[in-house]
Protein backbone atom coordinates (compact mmCIF):
# COMPACT_ATOMS: atom_id res chain seq x y z
CA UNK A 1 0.00 0.00 0.00
CA UNK A 2 1.05 3.60 -1.19
CA UNK A 3 0.73 6.12 1.78
CA UNK A 4 1.15 9.64 0.66
CA UNK A 5 4.67 10.12 2.09
CA UNK A 6 5.73 7.73 -0.28
CA UNK A 7 3.62 9.13 -3.18
CA UNK A 8 5.68 12.53 -2.68
CA UNK A 9 9.25 11.14 -2.13
CA UNK A 10 8.43 9.26 -5.52
CA UNK A 11 7.52 12.67 -7.08
CA UNK A 12 10.68 13.91 -6.04
CA UNK A 13 12.93 10.55 -7.02
CA UNK A 14 10.79 10.98 -10.96
CA UNK A 15 11.68 14.18 -11.17
CA UNK A 16 15.21 14.25 -10.30
CA UNK A 17 15.80 11.17 -12.86
CA UNK A 18 14.31 13.06 -15.42
CA UNK A 19 16.49 16.44 -14.60
CA UNK A 20 19.71 13.51 -14.63
CA UNK A 21 18.90 12.43 -18.35
CA UNK A 22 17.67 16.18 -19.25
CA UNK A 23 21.12 17.72 -17.82
CA UNK A 24 23.48 14.80 -19.04
CA UNK A 25 21.88 15.56 -22.52
CA UNK A 26 22.57 19.10 -22.51
CA UNK A 27 23.45 21.12 -25.81
CA UNK A 28 27.21 22.52 -25.29
CA UNK A 29 27.61 25.79 -24.44
CA UNK A 30 23.85 25.43 -23.26
CA UNK A 31 24.35 25.05 -19.76
CA UNK A 32 25.45 28.84 -18.69
CA UNK A 33 23.31 30.82 -20.86
CA UNK A 34 21.00 32.78 -19.23
CA UNK A 35 17.41 33.61 -20.55
CA UNK A 36 17.00 37.13 -21.76
CA UNK A 37 16.19 38.40 -18.05
CA UNK A 38 16.41 35.25 -16.44
CA UNK A 39 18.17 32.30 -15.37
CA UNK A 40 20.40 29.83 -16.56
CA UNK A 41 20.02 25.71 -16.85
CA UNK A 42 23.07 25.13 -14.18
CA UNK A 43 21.31 28.53 -11.98
CA UNK A 44 18.50 26.30 -12.37
CA UNK A 45 19.43 23.12 -11.06
CA UNK A 46 21.50 25.48 -8.11
CA UNK A 47 18.09 26.71 -7.14
CA UNK A 48 16.84 23.42 -7.04
CA UNK A 49 19.46 22.15 -4.83
CA UNK A 50 19.07 24.60 -2.41
CA UNK A 51 15.40 24.18 -1.43
CA UNK A 52 15.22 21.01 -1.69
CA UNK A 53 17.62 20.75 1.19
CA UNK A 54 16.07 23.68 3.03
CA UNK A 55 12.49 22.71 3.17
CA UNK A 56 12.79 19.00 3.48
CA UNK A 57 15.64 19.56 6.53
CA UNK A 58 12.39 21.33 8.14
CA UNK A 59 9.75 18.74 7.72
CA UNK A 60 10.30 16.74 11.18
CA UNK A 61 10.47 19.76 12.81
CA UNK A 62 7.39 21.05 11.64
CA UNK A 63 5.71 18.06 11.89
CA UNK A 64 6.01 18.13 15.76
CA UNK A 65 5.32 21.66 16.46
CA UNK A 66 1.64 22.15 15.12
CA UNK A 67 0.23 25.76 13.81
CA UNK A 68 4.43 26.75 12.98
CA UNK A 69 4.79 29.20 9.88
CA UNK A 70 5.98 28.53 6.46
CA UNK A 71 7.55 30.38 3.83
CA UNK A 72 10.26 32.93 2.84
CA UNK A 73 10.52 36.07 0.26
CA UNK A 74 12.30 35.29 -2.68
CA UNK A 75 14.93 37.74 -1.70
CA UNK A 76 15.55 35.66 1.60
CA UNK A 77 19.66 36.13 2.18
CA UNK A 78 19.89 32.16 2.93
CA UNK A 79 18.42 31.33 -0.53
CA UNK A 80 20.35 33.76 -2.94
CA UNK A 81 23.33 32.55 -0.29
CA UNK A 82 22.60 28.77 -1.47
CA UNK A 83 21.96 29.66 -5.47
CA UNK A 84 25.15 31.57 -5.73
CA UNK A 85 27.94 28.75 -5.13
CA UNK A 86 25.86 26.06 -6.73
CA UNK A 87 25.40 27.91 -10.20
CA UNK A 88 28.96 27.50 -11.03
CA UNK A 89 29.01 24.01 -11.02
CA UNK A 90 29.71 22.47 -14.24
CA UNK A 91 27.06 19.32 -15.33
CA UNK A 92 28.87 16.33 -13.44
CA UNK A 93 29.16 18.10 -10.19
CA UNK A 94 25.71 19.30 -10.23
CA UNK A 95 24.34 16.20 -10.80
CA UNK A 96 25.86 14.69 -8.16
CA UNK A 97 24.58 17.06 -5.62
CA UNK A 98 20.99 16.93 -7.66
CA UNK A 99 21.14 13.06 -6.61
CA UNK A 100 22.37 13.66 -2.86
CA UNK A 101 19.74 16.36 -2.00
CA UNK A 102 17.17 14.76 -3.66
CA UNK A 103 17.62 11.20 -1.86
CA UNK A 104 17.53 13.00 1.25
CA UNK A 105 14.62 14.68 0.45
CA UNK A 106 12.60 11.92 -0.42
CA UNK A 107 14.37 9.93 2.74
CA UNK A 108 13.00 12.75 5.12
CA UNK A 109 9.12 12.80 3.48
CA UNK A 110 9.73 8.88 3.99
CA UNK A 111 10.46 9.20 7.42
CA UNK A 112 6.90 11.21 8.60
CA UNK A 113 4.42 9.14 10.05
CA UNK A 114 1.40 9.53 7.90
CA UNK A 115 -0.77 11.44 10.52
CA UNK A 116 2.10 14.10 10.18
CA UNK A 117 1.11 15.33 6.94
CA UNK A 118 -2.03 16.49 8.40
CA UNK A 119 -0.42 18.86 11.21
CA UNK A 120 -1.83 22.12 10.82
CA UNK A 121 0.83 25.07 9.66
CA UNK A 122 0.61 28.62 8.73
CA UNK A 123 1.95 30.03 5.17
CA UNK A 124 3.02 33.27 5.36
CA UNK A 125 0.64 34.35 3.07
CA UNK A 126 -2.53 33.23 5.44
CA UNK A 127 -3.33 31.29 2.48
CA UNK A 128 -5.47 28.64 3.83
CA UNK A 129 -5.39 25.99 1.05
CA UNK A 130 -1.21 26.20 1.98
CA UNK A 131 -2.28 25.17 5.73
CA UNK A 132 -0.64 21.61 6.57
CA UNK A 133 2.67 19.83 6.36
CA UNK A 134 1.26 17.97 3.07
CA UNK A 135 0.51 21.49 1.51
CA UNK A 136 4.22 22.51 2.24
CA UNK A 137 5.52 19.01 0.60
CA UNK A 138 3.56 19.34 -2.34
CA UNK A 139 4.33 23.11 -3.11
CA UNK A 140 7.62 23.78 -2.19
CA UNK A 141 9.05 20.90 -2.70
CA UNK A 142 7.04 18.73 -5.58
CA UNK A 143 5.17 21.12 -7.26
CA UNK A 144 8.27 23.10 -7.25
CA UNK A 145 10.86 21.04 -8.32
CA UNK A 146 8.05 20.12 -11.47
CA UNK A 147 7.66 23.46 -12.00
CA UNK A 148 11.69 23.75 -12.21
CA UNK A 149 12.01 20.95 -14.47
CA UNK A 150 9.89 22.75 -17.02
CA UNK A 151 11.64 25.73 -16.66
CA UNK A 152 15.00 23.82 -17.47
CA UNK A 153 13.63 21.35 -20.24
CA UNK A 154 12.86 25.22 -21.98
CA UNK A 155 15.89 25.98 -21.05
CA UNK A 156 17.78 23.56 -22.95
CA UNK A 157 15.69 23.52 -25.66
CA UNK A 158 16.35 26.85 -26.49
CA UNK A 159 18.62 27.44 -29.79
CA UNK A 160 22.29 29.52 -29.13
CA UNK A 161 21.35 33.33 -29.45
CA UNK A 162 23.12 34.05 -32.56
CA UNK A 163 27.05 35.77 -32.20
CA UNK A 164 26.89 39.65 -32.55
CA UNK A 165 28.67 40.66 -35.99
CA UNK A 166 30.48 43.74 -35.27
CA UNK A 167 29.35 46.01 -38.79
CA UNK A 168 31.85 45.62 -41.19
CA UNK A 169 34.18 49.49 -40.44
CA UNK A 170 34.51 52.00 -42.95
CA UNK A 171 37.56 53.07 -44.23
CA UNK A 172 37.97 56.04 -45.34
Amino acid sequence: MSTRAERYAHRIEAQAEALFRRIVLAPPGSWHRREPGGWSPSVTVAHICEFLPYWSSRLAVLASNPGSSWGRPEDDPDRLAGIEPGALLEPPAACERLHRVAAAASAAIRALPEAALDVPLRHVSGDPALGTLEALIDRALCSHLEAHHAQLRRLLARPPSPTPVAPPRVEG
